[in-house]
């Protein structure tokens, strides 16, 4: 049966049967099977039509093991994972398996043909596909290698420890998919077993689905791969490789529907046994046992005419013609006999077209009295002598029109078996035939109900009978014998074909080759093919004899003497494997690549023998059990009963894959439920209730709004609704559920809009108490009101519930922090009991180094400058832009002259194909996709060149022609040369051009050059020499991030992810290790282009390609390099550790970019590399540029702000002169400083440059960076830094750029003048008086600089905070903390602020409750900016930096006066042993051996630093 026709049959009659596979909507599963083999041929030889494809064999392996691992990550089974391999296959099963591998061996004879025509010749020995086959040393090693790759993945992955694991293999005898249903068997008759077990199902065959529905298991899903029809399809990797899940339960209920006029007022249609006839009639239209009905094609609805007619029939019948796996002989012969009047219909309506086909291929053209001996045979002279005395017989005078149908039809079955059978139509070969045709139903019955009857039955003709002839069928007597298989080495000599006889020991050789051998008639060279009513070769039937297997076992039987032992071996039966967790190590495993060696093995392996799970009960066990949950809704598994509806078939051409249905529809209509078209009543119902919305797929959802045309009701109240949007929203609705989904509402009056489920996200309460909640997605979808579904009985899914913090975070796991100012830092839990003391879990985090990119950010962004749009194109090649669309993109050539019918016609593509707009993807580097036009890079401009100049006869036709076809024929381009081989040429020279090799890839996707990965490389390999610190925090737990528990919206950046960002990932990725750090090096935008779930439309997924820091096992490379550290990850598994763009090179216009670029050479590099040369400081996630840390900087009491931007300060100063006359005196108060405080002073100078709150006059070079460890300055570096004030009146501003262009005032003045007049009033009365008069005498001077140098945080790189406006010189990960709530965590290492304090930025409203909600009184305890008490005495000798820094704590009491805050009745601050930094000499340092002494102090906000540094 072909497997995409019926997919796409059955997927396109219901619509809603199908769905892609999305990681968050999986529903759970307990048992997942494998059919291996499709997944060996996908990733052995994915591309047989490139014949310079070729891959290692250990290279197979691992993509094997990738893909089982994958599909093992996607559906994570709970109980049960089953492999299977094909084994050794029933006779019935071989002549298909033979009659494929003779094709293939053909075909790939033809491509190497064609390939040496071409010049082309294959630089590797060619894979034979055929050594996929049970008894090849391939598959021998493919056995071992599966199972050390079981044992390696239970042994080091927790994943697979929680479930048991079967490996059925190739010495297993039996196909994979029925060796998978002799397990299902064996477990159903388990006392054990749960009739409501979830079973997953993969596998390429459509007979799969077959299998599915004859276990009648309720929960029963088959997951495959995407289908793609048409040409170009790309081919996928297996982390790109997207899959549907098709609903075996949902299948029942259409067929329920399909088939409901059987259902009766007295007896209820039973859907279990209506399946069993339905698999019946599914087998007549053809399968890899037998071939199908003469008149019952696929693809000419041959299913519906089954249906039809077993409606029909169904009340004579009595029961069931497939009683549970038994044919009915007498219901069989009652149902042939109506189908037969069917077939004479179809002949009839065909007549015409089958009179015209038998005068073209007319079998009997030949006078039987001039044949002879010599000619023909006497068989053959006989059989058309009767022939032709029956067509020319006088009675058809005298027929009327019935019986003259009839009579002709009569001719065409007896030309059929003519020419099909080689025999002549009579009475006994019609019984034997229709002898045959029956025991093959029965024996297919028996296989797919009870597995194999007997080894040795098979079908023994390549045709099938028409069904009028099926006659007599009760008389037949249907027997089996079991028999045994055959050994593997018989299996391969009756089913290879002689160009495959390596794959055999050499021994057996000479029975393929040699022409005197015994089997010699069983191994043609040259065979005949025949289409048999199919359209395409690989449903051809292949006429090659059968092979005998009594004249096979006693050819074998002397070369069997000749094996060798490895042979011998090789040529045996073996059992299946079961591999289960153990605790305890098993001993060692070998290495066996490509797996590595294992020091312990942590799992058992049993062998297992198929007769210990044979079934032997006389009756079949595939039966529908009575204690299934039928009226249990299983989230995932979607169900038609939760809604009342009608239904009916109709060509409605939905459109399910690309092309709109050409046949009928099975169309959904729930009925109309009054209560529902009432706005009132929907809103009353479900505003702010969960329910359930996109039935039959239900998902569970809030309601945030209800709308009808005229209103809208959400939590804000009632409001007047937007009616056009209203009718655009209820439009696309409509034409998404009947065009995709086949259902059709009655109405769309009232909507709702909702939120799906995301998922149960996590709240931290009291005392380490932890609560589970539900957690909504942010997108806002419509649905119609008349499909909500409510009071569902639900079986939830089983997940772990945690309800304190230790279960959540117990001591040792792994987290991630995602506080300043390690933002997305790795580390462990070291205590997690320390929150019931404080509030905070003790954790160990790691900080890495991390690479400067800005030189391969520069490069890139000269690269992507270098595309250009079509017109430009066209204006440089002299084309027009119909003939550059035609060009680049695919044009198909018909070799020959033009014609109508081109099937089975040989066809060339000779378009440059650097895109393709029908699948929406481009070539990397060569064609660019924005907003809809096309660009194209240098690089294409001068392919396309290349072209125009070889081939201008080629562009004079695209340029002149006006069709518009899918096709163009050979003559059309060449009317004088056809048949030339000028079509041949251009398509040759196109494959073998360099972009034919480059990926393609979907449009709006963002990528970098090979240059670009090679500087990262660069700058990521320069940090390995550098050391790796851990540091011990105590943190808040929300800022912690529990991999696959934490939902990515609490670190999902707020912002798209950008080219060059650095991120790490934080959840379970295949094959991606939790944690591991890289630069995205590409943006991959992935969307459903025809969803199901309505929440889904127009949804994309992003994926990013990740350069990461390290190798990792199977990764990818990009452009040859990076080999294994490229991988793609969807961004929900990311954390941005920090953004590039505040290290990127700005966007300036074209004329200007050469300018600047300068500029940034002279102020940018000399600074870097003077802080390279003259620190041996390194760079980490908390700086961007050069934010330098120093080995044990002690910061458990502080908070600091990162260093100010020198080339912000810079153009800052062009703009303001008036700032220019007090920069001279700033610097002439820093000349008597020592050089090294000066350079720090300048660099430091321009902290508030651009916070646009003060004065641009005010003198905002005297920041400086101050180590005192105090809470005054604490408070300073809070508000440097707090984000959650206010935003200041525009008032403000307004005074800010009229301060300009007056005269400088009095310091004092411009403090006092940021306030209100009821603050002015506070401040000039305050108790603090004293303090302040002191500040407004140092204000009058000349604008003393205070400068504490600390020698750790000397010569920083300035960075740019572009998401702050009162800070704008704030570190990188700044702004990935406004992006969460980070609150709680200290968020600056180091400070910098002036000599006057920066006053709040009050709102106009003064009360005293006001100004504490805005103040950092809800940031911070209280006691965090409070001033300590102090020793005056030791305030007088200390020296004078200790004096400045008494200084800083007076000048803080003005703001603690506008934040109401009292002021302790002593101002004492106790010092002792304070270091002067800015001088290098120890006699300084130890002169003043002043140190802070503090009292012990709670924990205050986020993270509590501890003293020491763990350096690697």
């Amino acid at each position: 049966m072909g497997v995409p026709k019926f997919f796409r049959y059955i997927s396109e009659r219901y619509p809603c049967l199908s769905e892609m596979a999305r990681e968050h909507n999986i529903p759970e599963f307990d048992n997942l099977y494998l059919d291996v083999n499709g997944i060996v041929h996908n990733c052995s030889h994915p591309d047989d039509t490139n014949i310079h494809f070729h891959l290692e064999e250990a290279q197979i392996f691992q993509e094997i093991f990738n893909y089982v691992d994958k599909l093992f990550y996607l559906i994570k089974p709970q109980k049960l994972f089953f492999m299977a391999v094909d084994g050794v296959a029933p006779r019935a099963k071989m002549n298909q398996q033979r009659s494929r591998r003779f094709r293939s061996a053909r075909e790939a004879e033809q491509l190497e043909t064609k390939a040496l025509q071409r010049g082309e010749r294959r630089e590797h020995e060619r894979f034979d596909s055929n050594c996929i086959t049970p008894g090849t040393e391939f598959m021998e090693r493919l056995q071992l290698a599966l199972r050390c790759f079981l044992r390696t993945k239970i042994s080091t992955d927790p994943l697979w420890q929680k479930c048991r694991v079967i490996l059925s293999g190739q010495e297993t005898p039996g196909e994979g998919e029925h060796k998978i249903m002799d397990y299902i068997r064996y477990l159903k008759t388990q006392p054990d077993f749960d009739p409501n077990t979830r079973h997953c199902l993969y596998g390429l065959d459509a007979d799969l689905i077959i299998l599915g529905l004859c276990t009648h298991e309720l929960h029963f899903v088959v997951l495959r791969e995407e289908v793609k029809f048409g040409r170009n399809v790309k081919r996928t990797s297996v982390e790109e490789t997207r899959f549907f899940l098709l609903h075996l339960g949902l299948l029942r209920e259409y067929l329920e529907l399909e088939f409901h006029q059987l259902s009766t007022a007295e007896k209820k249609l039973d859907v279990a046994q209506l399946i069993d006839d339905w698999i019946l009639m599914g087998f007549m239209v053809g399968n890899d046992f037998i071939p199908h009905l003469p008149c019952l094609h696929i693809s000419s609805n041959a299913l519906p005419l089954l249906y039809k007619t077993y409606i029909r029939i169904y009340p004579k019948l009595g029961g069931n013609i497939n009683e549970h796996g038994k044919l009915n002989l007498e219901r069989l012969q009652l149902f042939m006999l109506a189908l037969s009047e069917v077939e004479l219909q179809q002949f009839e309506e065909h007549s015409d077209d089958l009179k015209y086909m038998l005068a073209k291929t007319e079998a009997f053209d030949v006078d039987v009295s001039e044949m002879n001996n010599d000619m023909f045979d006497d068989d053959l002279t006989a059989l058309i002598d009767s022939s032709m005395k029956l067509y020319n017989s006088d009675s058809l005078e005298n027929l009327d029109e019935e019986a003259s149908i009839k009579h002709d039809f009569l001719n065409y079955k007896r030309n059929y078996y003519c020419t099909k059978f080689k025999t002549e139509m009579n009475d006994e070969f019609l019984f034997d035939l229709s002898q045959h045709y029956v025991t093959a139903l029965q024996w297919i019955l028996h296989y797919y109900y009870r597995g194999v009857q007997s080894w040795d039955w098979y079908y023994p003709f390549h045709y099938a009978p028409f069904v009028s002839d099926l006659k007599n069928i009760t008389q037949m007597r249907i027997q089996f014998e079991l028999g045994t298989p055959f050994l593997p080495f018989q299996q391969l000599l009756a089913v290879l074909p002689a160009a495959s006889s390596k794959l055999l020991p050499t021994v057996y050789h000479d029975l393929m080759l040699k022409t005197d051998s015994p089997l010699a008639e069983f191994f043609p060279t040259n065979f005949e093919s025949d289409l048999n009513g199919k359209k395409n070769d690989w449903e051809a039937v292949v006429l090659i004899p059968f092979i005998d297997a009594k004249l096979l076992l006693s050819a074998m039987l002397p070369c069997d003497r000749q094996l060798s032992v490895e042979e011998y071996n090789r040529n045996k039966h073996g059992p299946m494997y079961q591999y289960d967790y153990c605790a305890e190590s098993q001993g060692q495993l070998v290495a066996s690549p490509p797996l590595k060696s294992l020091q312990h093995v942590y799992c058992t392996e049993r062998a297992q023998w198929a007769c210990e799970i044979a079934i032997k009960l006389p009756h079949s066990v595939f039966v529908e059990l009575p204690n299934a949950a039928r009226h249990v809704f299983f989230p995932g598994f979607p169900t038609m009963k939760n809604l009342p509806f009608d239904f009916e078939l109709r060509h409605a051409r939905i459109k399910v894959f690309v092309q709109p249905s050409r046949n009928e529809n099975l169309i959904l209509m729930p009925k109309k439920r009054d209560l529902l078209d009432s706005f009132n009543s929907v809103a009353d119902l479900y505003l702010q209730k969960i329910v359930y919305v996109g039935w039959p797929h239900l998902i569970k959802a809030m309601v945030v709004k209800v709308a009808t045309r005229d209103q809208i009701v959400d939590e804000k109240g009632l409001h007047s609704n937007e009616s056009r949007r209203f009718d655009m929203e209820c439009k696309s609705l409509q034409e998404h559920f009947i065009t995709r989904m086949g259902i059709q509402f009655d109405n769309y009056d009232v909507l709702v809009y909702f939120r799906t489920y995301a998922g149960s996200s996590i709240e931290f309460g009291h005392k380490g108490n932890v609560n589970m909640v539900d957690s909504w997605s942010h997108a806002v979808t419509a649905y119609p009101a008349q499909g909500i579904v409510t009071d569902l009985n639900v079986r939830e899914n089983m997940k772990h519930q945690f309800s304190k913090v230790e279960e959540l975070f117990p001591a040792g796991c792994q987290v991630f922090f995602i506080g300043y100012p390690y933002y997305g830092s790795e580390g462990c839990v070291l205590d997690p009991l320390l929150v019931y003391t404080c509030g905070r879990i003790q954790v160990n985090i790691t900080v890495r180094p991390e690479p400067n990119i800005l030189s391969a950010r520069a490069l890139q962004e000269e690269r992507d400058a270098d595309f250009i749009n079509s017109y430009e194109v066209c204006k440089q090649l002299n084309i027009n832009c119909k003939c550059l669309g035609r060009l680049t993109g695919t044009v198909w050539v018909v070799l020959g002259p033009r014609r109508e019918k081109m099937e089975n016609m040989a066809k060339h593509n000779i378009g440059l194909q650097l895109k393709y707009p029908r699948w929406n993807e481009e070539r990397i580097g060569y064609c660019r996709r924005i907003n809809n036009q096309w660009f194209f890079s240098s690089v294409a401009v001068d392919l396309i060149r290349e072209f125009c100049n070889c081939f201008p006869d080629v562009i004079d036709y695209l340029s002149k022609s006006n069709e518009r076809g899918e096709y163009v024929f050979e003559q059309d381009i060449y009317p004088d040369a056809v048949g030339q081989h000028y079509v041949e040429d251009v398509a040759n020279w196109v494959r073998q051009q360099p972009h034919m090799k480059v990926e393609r890839i979907a449009c709006g996707s963002k990528t970098v050059c090979k240059e670009t990965v090679e500087l990262l490389l660069d700058a990521v390999d320069a940090l390995k020499a550098l050391p790796v610190k851990d540091v011990k925090l105590q943190v808040k737990p929300h800022l912690l991030i529990k991999p696959n528990v934490t939902l990515p919206d609490v670190y999902k950046s707020r912002s798209p992810v950008r080219l060059f960002d650095r991120v790490i990932v934080v959840r379970t990725i295949f094959m991606v290790p939790v944690g591991i750090k890289g630069t995205i090096i590409g943006i991959y935008p992935v969307c459903d282009p025809n969803p199901v779930r309505l929440e889904c439309v127009r949804a994309v997924e992003t994926f990013c390609e990740v350069l990461f820091d390290k190798s990792v096992p199977n990764f990818n490379d990009i452009h040859g390099i990076a080999e294994e550290r490229v991988y793609k990850v969807p961004e929900s598994a990311l954390v941005v550790i920090y953004s590039d763009e505040n290290n990127s090179v700005e966007a300036v216009p074209p004329q200007h970019k050469k300018h600047n670029t300068s500029i940034k050479t002279q102020v940018e590099v000399p600074r870097k590399e003077q802080q390279l040369q003259t620190t041996n400081r390194y760079l980490t996630a908390v700086g961007t540029k050069l934010n330098p840390i120093t080995m044990n900087l002690q910061i458990g009491e502080e908070f600091f702000t990162p260093p100010p931007n020198v080339e912000n300060w810079r153009t800052a100063r062009a703009q303001q002169p008036q700032q220019s006359q007090r920069k001279t005196a700033v610097q002439k108060t820093n000349n008597t400083a020592t050089p090294t405080a000066k350079s720090s002073a300048q660099l430091q100078g321009s902290a508030g440059t651009e916070n646009w709150r003060l004065p641009l006059n005010q003198d905002r070079q005297q920041s400086v960076s101050l180590p005192v460890r105090t809470s005054q300055a604490q408070t300073l570096a809070l508000m440097s830094l707090l984000r959650r004030l206010p935003p200041p009146p525009p008032r403000w501003k307004q005074e800010a750029q009229q301060l300009q262009g007056k005269q400088e005032e009095p310091p004092e003045n411009i403090i006092i003048s940021q306030l209100s007049t009821q603050q002015q009033q506070q401040y000039e009365i305050a108790p603090q008086a004293n303090i302040y008069s002191e500040i407004k005498t140092r204000g009058r001077q000349q604008q003393r600089q205070l400068n504490y140098h600390n020698p750790d945080h000397q010569n920083q790189q300035p960075s740019k905070h572009p998401g702050s406006y009162n800070n704008k010189g704030s570190d990188h990960l700044l702004q990935n903390n406004n992006r969460n709530d980070n609150s709680g965590i200290n968020k600056t290492l180091n400070v910098n602020y002036s000599t006057r304090p920066q006053l709040p930025q009050m709102g106009n409203n003064t009360s005293s409750n006001s100004v504490r909600s805005s103040s950092i009184q809800g940031f911070v305890p209280i006691q965090a900016y409070r001033p300590k008490k102090s020793q005056a005495a030791e305030i007088v000798n200390a020296e004078p930096s200790l004096i400045q820094s008494v200084e800083s704590i007076e000048a803080t009491a003005g703001l603690m006066q506008a934040l109401k805050i009292e002021h302790p009745t002593q101002v004492q601050p106790q010092f002792s042993n304070i270091v002067n930094p800015t001088s290098g000499s120890t006699d300084k340092a130890t002169k003043t051996q002043l140190k802070l002494q503090r009292k012990p102090r709670k924990p205050r906000i986020g993270a509590k630093f501890d003293l020491d540094y763990i350096l690697h």
